[in-house]
């Protein structure tokens, strides 16, 4: 008997947890806002420790240049992904790694265009320097703040308990069977459908 087929009265109104899709989708978002205004304060700060004066035109265009190749290079490492929330060195890796991805391929193509001679490569290392750094701390910062909040998890895992071998995982909603309106398995295989 699908749960579909339950009767109205049968089924609860009340999800047993929120949906963290989209609280998800949201945090993935704010942490590409602040990867992106990173690099643009990086730049300036660059601009400003290495010119000693606010930076010119020319750190504002660097910073423009490797802006939508850093967003695009994030979001192909999977840089804003669900283990990206939960595991800290696992958000710094990929970080990084969209980092030197992208200031490669972005020297590259100044290299081939024959426009290195308009880049510094000072302007260019120290504000790599400087995102790195406070990528890092972004990252921690984030997830120490969604488990202050959310708790250790960001997924909901539903364990429904039938009287099998103990299940040990973590921070799942445990149901037990006999709570649910389900048929009974016992001496056939019962598989739900959607």
């Amino acid at each position: 008997m699908p749960i579909k087929s339950l009767p109205l009265s049968a089924r609860s109104s009340k999800p047993l947890a929120p949906s963290l899709e989209q609280w998800r989708l949201r945090i993935y978002l704010l942490m590409l806002v602040g990867d992106l205004i990173l690099v643009q304060c990086a730049f300036s700060l660059a601009g400003a420790v290495y010119q000693q004066a606010w930076p010119a035109e020319f750190v504002r265009i660097e910073a423009q240049l490797l802006l939508p190749v850093f967003a695009t290079i994030t979001l192909y490492q999977s840089a804003y992904s669900i283990n990206s929330l939960s595991d800290a060195k696992y958000a710094i890796r990929r970080g990084l790694l969209a980092l030197l991805v992208s200031s490669a391929l972005l020297i590259f193509v100044t290299f081939y265009t024959k426009s290195t001679a308009s880049f510094s490569r000072g302007m260019f290392t120290l504000p790599l320097l400087f995102i790195a750094i406070g990528m890092v701390g972004l990252r921690i910062f984030t997830i120490r703040v969604i488990r202050r909040t959310s708790g250790p998890s960001v997924t909901n895992v539903l364990l429904i308990e039938d009287g099998g071998p103990e299940v040990n995982l973590r921070n799942a909603l445990r149901i037990p069977r006999s709570t649910l309106c389900l048929p009974t398995t016992k001496g056939r295989n019962f598989r739900f459908t959607r």
